[in-house]
């Protein structure tokens, strides 16, 4: 018999990292930079081969800049990532074009804003206890 229960928590730690210790929420932070970097790595190869305008460099510099963001814990930057990058799905929408692995990556950078968001909570939760003892 398959054990299905861990299929399922291993499946809900990919895509929905519990941020309530650390530990967590610097993995959910790794998912937010990881996505942003491959945002960036699509667009940039995409712009370069030319399936997509040259402009488009500028998206890839912009996320490469973003991830950095993600990368140092910065919630301005996994906020303003998921924002930019919600709109760009957005307009896919309204195009009429395919998602495709879109939503996957839209839900990486919610957790990279998860993540970032709770690791100041976390920490600042932290230092309270320190102070206290």
């Amino acid at each position: 018999m398959i054990n299905n229960e861990g299929f399922l928590e291993r499946g809900r730690k990919v895509f929905w990292p519990n941020v309530s210790n650390l530990e967590g929420a610097q993995l959910a932070v790794k998912y937010g930079w990881v996505a942003s970097y491959l945002v960036a790595c699509i667009t940039a190869v995409s712009a370069l081969v030319g399936w997509i305008a040259i402009s488009s460099l500028f998206d890839a510099v912009f996320f490469l800049i973003i991830g950095y963001g993600i990368f140092r814990y910065s919630r301005i930057a996994s906020v303003i990532g998921l924002v930019f990058f919600a709109l760009e799905l957005l307009y896919k929408i309204q195009e009429g074009k395919s998602l495709g692995i879109g939503v996957i990556i839209l839900l990486y950078f919610i957790n990279g804003a998860r993540g970032t968001l709770a690791y100041y909570r976390l920490k600042k939760a932290q230092n309270k206890k320190t102070i206290q003892k």
